[in-house]
């Protein structure tokens, strides 16, 4: 539904997503929807009922402003991990695609003369050291973790996997049932029709130190055996070929068709020397450092902001000369990553 607000203030689009936001909101929300069991739905007619306070200016203007600067700073995070994506997709392609890795005098290999070698199984050239393999001799795809059942951990569910970049959604809270279990470094596939054709896949980021979190028994996990391979193994799943051997690979009836994790450990493709994807893991690091940097940063930026703007509108803190007051310890110190200066990253 699009709500659109007609009064000529600008603030005031601001303020009533805020408010359309805050759980009190939300609660109220679901209350006046209508419909059966199977499809329910939120009516213009109910939405119009729906009372709104409208607070004096100060707090307007409180709640208007640390909304805009939340959501602003999350929108530069969001497009400095588009531009860092964007750079590391393109270093793959020209390492791993066209062979333009850097040789022994850092210059392009191919478009400067290195050696081609036509390789029979692989039915193309490729450089000359190289060898033709299977994507299981790189990664271990569902490594075995174990979480006991009942215990809270991280969870991703396939709404959190991307169908563009590589950063899942903020990460929630569950007790184990079940799942597929994974940690930090490890890549995740979507398997199941419409998602894998969608392109939901993500790097494995968000959980801490040593923990193991689970999502949907619909992933398949990649990690890399005896290298750290995240960033080879994101540019990898979501590189055209291996996207279309995956698609190419499901079974199942419609509706319903998967790829199992041995279509994807036994594509065949050019394996580089240990030394090049050390080498491509150590030049795109930093991206992805960024690219995590970047996401959690949202996350506390948007827990901060569900956090403060309820109170403020319930009233439970109060606003005085545009800051803050009442009992909210580093607040300020929080809302001061909202006025970091904006990152440029030039070409590769």
């Amino acid at each position: 539904m699009l709500v659109r607000i007609d009064n000529g203030n600008s603030d005031m689009n601001y303020f009533i997503n805020a408010f359309l936001n805050i759980p009190s909101s939300k609660k109220l929300l679901d209350r006046i929807k209508e419909g059966t069991t199977t499809v329910i739905a939120l009516y213009q007619r109910e939405l119009n009922k729906l009372p709104i306070a409208l607070p004096d200016d100060l707090l307007f203007n409180s709640v208007v402003d640390i909304y805009k600067k939340i959501r602003n700073k999350i929108e530069v995070n969001n497009k400095i991990n588009q531009e860092l994506e964007a750079m590391a997709k393109t270093l793959y392609d020209y390492w791993f695609v066209q062979f333009d890795f850097p040789d022994a005098n850092g210059k392009p290999y191919k478009s400067s003369g290195g050696k081609m070698v036509f390789n029979e199984a692989l039915k193309r050239e490729i450089p000359e050291g190289w060898e033709s393999g299977l994507v299981k001799e790189l990664f271990q795809f569902n490594p075995t973790l174990s979480i006991k059942k009942g215990n809270v951990s991280s969870y991703i569910d396939m709404n959190a996997l991307p169908v563009n970049g590589f950063m899942t959604k903020p990460l929630q809270k569950k007790a184990f049932g079940g799942g597929m279990k994974f940690q930090n470094d490890d890549v995740v596939i979507a398997r199941i029709t419409p998602c894998l054709e969608n392109g939901k896949t993500a790097l494995i980021s968000l959980l801490d130190d040593e923990e193991i979190g689970f999502g949907s028994t619909e992933f398949i996990v990649l990690r890399g055996i005896g290298l750290k391979l995240k960033s080879f193994a994101c540019c990898l799943s979501r590189s055209e070929k291996f996207r279309k051997h995956s698609i190419s690979k499901m079974t199942g009836t419609s509706g319903r068709k998967r790829v199992k994790a041995d279509a994807l450990a036994n594509y065949k493709m050019p394996i580089p020397p240990k030394e090049i994807l050390e080498n491509f893991e150590n030049a795109t690091a930093v991206f992805f450092d960024k690219m995590t940097a970047n996401t959690k940063q949202n996350q506390k930026l948007s827990e901060l902001r569900d956090w403060l703007l309820p109170m403020l509108m319930n009233g439970q803190v109060r606003v005085a000369h545009s800051h803050v007051d009442g009992n909210l310890g580093e607040v300020e110190q929080e809302l001061g990553m909202v006025a970091e200066d904006d990152v440029k990253y030039g070409k590769v």
